[in-house]
């Protein structure tokens, strides 16, 4: 009677495994991404028209990246610029999936370095 019912307990045991992990999908996490980018200056170029180059671009990577992967359930979109040898952040981007469908917007969804400029030498030169 004791072999039966311990029959029966690994039984039931081993029938509750299979049917969680390998009936069953696994399980599927939603998982944020960052995407990195650095740009040059164009000759010429004022640090409001790198910013909304910046803008342009980092609305092309996070869409990408949505439509990339159904998996991805935020977007952190990161852009530094460089100048000579001085790198900086000039916007970082973060928006989930949600947000972005209902308002693909990045100037809503930006945080902007505005240091940035002084630190790229790209303010215009004082005159004398």
């Amino acid at each position: 009677m004791l072999s039966t019912s311990l029959s029966l307990i690994l039984l039931l045991a081993g029938a509750t495994w299979v049917s969680t992990n390998v009936i069953a999908p696994a399980s599927v996490y939603a998982e944020p991404t960052r995407v990195d980018i650095t740009l040059d200056p164009l000759p010429n170029e004022t640090f409001e028209l790198l910013l909304r180059r910046a803008e342009a671009i980092a609305r092309a990577a996070t869409q990408r990246s949505f439509d990339r992967d159904i998996l991805i359930n935020e977007v952190n979109v990161v852009i530094a610029a460089r100048n000579q040898d001085n790198l900086a952040p000039i916007l970082n981007l973060k928006v989930t999936r949600t947000n972005w469908r209902d308002r693909p917007d990045p100037k809503i969804w930006s945080t902007y370095y505005r240091t940035s400029k002084s630190l790229l030498n790209l303010e215009p030169a004082k005159p004398r």
